[in-house]
């Protein structure tokens, strides 16, 4: 028995406003209701249905013409292509025009009917970034952040995220700064938008031009022109920027990376609670030193190791003095991030006694042995990490505290047997190397 007559049906699909008949929530149940009465229903009634989905989405205020074209083929290919793999026979001017939308969209194929009806909580597989960002060109540059935020929040498949202002960093990354910046002289400062911008993969090339170096330096200068509350907010992201920044550094831009540096670390001791705590628990060294690449104090702390000041220095030389300022600005304070520069430091602690072992066996040797135990697992987890065989002095001078610190459960001794494999007939290497091994075998 029919609840509701084939004609009344007809008038009521066709009379769903826009947000109920094109509502992703309800697609599934209407569809189904649609077929299931399909066959019962007159060819003028059939053809009003097919006009109603033909009509298609209503174009939403922050789309471009051309997003909306595709958007609208899409949403009108996926339902009638649904209800014609169902049984549904569609009249000859409906498939003419499902044929017309196929070109409008070439990545769609007629699998993607099947999802009409999967209820979107139910639906699985890999979320793709959208980043076209057409909707952000020819628009004044006050509205951009507005209109980005906007089409970022709709979405008609939540397996399609949609982000414009991604794609507008990565093809015109002047005119989304421009946006930022305008926004910020009226104390708007949109995280999301800071955040896409100064983590885009466009910094981390290797093939900057000079224009972009430039750019970079812009950027730099005017980070370090907001206040610390505002520059505290942006930290987490402007500490990759600053790390990006570092890689393409010249002398030319020195002043401008140290005045970055010193607001970073500045910021990074005002508000301890940016950074969470490390998750590594152990002395695993890897662990250790990935934590660093996703924390404010360890990019802060590789930026400096990037400085050309540093660079082609001899043996016994002496670390440059504005150099270890910055160096001694991370170091030489308690807070819970210190375990993370530390670990940075130890990286590079062979280069650091070749090029000044007095400062190094004075500040950083000592830390090997550290009561802390936290601060002796950044150590050595630096230390270890790459394997590298140790300037054969520094050996020398570490070797007994090395020696203690292999028993369990503190550190795994295999890593440690290759670097020192060089040293295991001379300067103790033998006594050292067999008491080692004797902890590795305990540890199994």
């Amino acid at each position: 028995m029919e609840i509701i007559s084939s004609n009344n049906f007809t008038k009521f699909i066709t009379s769903l406003s826009d947000d109920i008949f094109w509502n992703n929530y309800s697609q599934r149940d209407l569809l189904t209701t649609i077929e299931k009465r399909w066959q019962t229903l007159s060819l003028p009634s059939r053809n009003k249905i097919e006009m109603k989905i033909l009509k298609g989405p209503r174009q939403e205020s922050w789309e471009t013409r051309k997003a909306f074209a595709k958007r609208r083929a899409w949403r009108i290919l996926e339902r009638l292509l649904w209800l014609q793999k169902s049984g549904c026979v569609l009249s000859p001017s409906t498939c003419e025009q499902i044929q017309r939308l196929r070109l409008i969209v070439p990545d769609w194929h007629d699998g993607r009917a099947k999802d009409a009806i999967v209820p979107q909580g139910s639906r699985s597989g890999t979320v793709t970034v959208n980043t076209d960002y057409n909707v952000l060109m020819y628009i004044p540059l006050s509205d951009v952040l507005q209109r980005a935020e906007q089409a970022r929040n709709q979405s008609d498949d939540f397996l399609i995220k949609y982000e414009p202002f991604i794609g507008l960093i990565e093809h015109y990354p002047v005119r989304a700064f421009t946006a930022l910046t305008r926004a910020a002289k009226k104390g708007d400062f949109p995280l999301w938008a800071w955040q896409q911008f100064l983590t885009s993969k466009i910094w981390n090339s290797t093939n900057h031009t000079q224009k972009q170096g430039r750019l970079f330096h812009t950027i730099a200068k005017r980070l370090t022109s907001y206040d610390d509350k505002k520059f505290a907010d942006l930290l987490n992201f402007s500490s990759n920027f600053l790390y990006y920044f570092s890689k393409i550094l010249t002398k030319k831009y020195i002043s401008t990376f140290e005045n970055l540096v010193n607001k970073s670390i500045k910021n990074l001791y005002i508000n301890p609670n940016i950074e969470h705590s490390s998750n590594a628990h152990t002395c695993d060294a890897s662990d250790w030193v990935i934590t660093t690449m996703f924390s404010p104090s360890g990019l802060i702390a590789h930026s400096l190791f990037n400085d050309p000041r540093k660079e082609n220095l001899l043996p016994n030389e002496g670390l440059p003095p504005e150099w270890l300022k910055n160096i001694s600005s991370l170091l030489f304070r308690h807070s819970s991030f210190q375990k993370t520069i530390l670990t940075v430091l130890f990286l590079h602690i062979d280069w650091f006694f070749s090029i000044d072992p007095k400062w190094t066996i004075e500040n950083l040797l000592p830390l090997f042995k550290d009561s802390n135990e936290n601060t002796c697992c950044a150590a050595w987890s630096g230390f270890l990490h790459d394997a590298d065989t140790p300037h054969q002095e520094l050996f020398l001078q570490i070797k007994e505290d090395l020696l203690q610190f292999t028993n369990p459960p503190l550190i795994h001794a295999a890593p440690i047997l290759e670097l020192l494999r060089p040293y295991s007939w001379q300067d103790g290497g033998p006594k050292i190397t067999l008491k080692i091994k004797a902890s590795f075998l305990m540890q199994k």
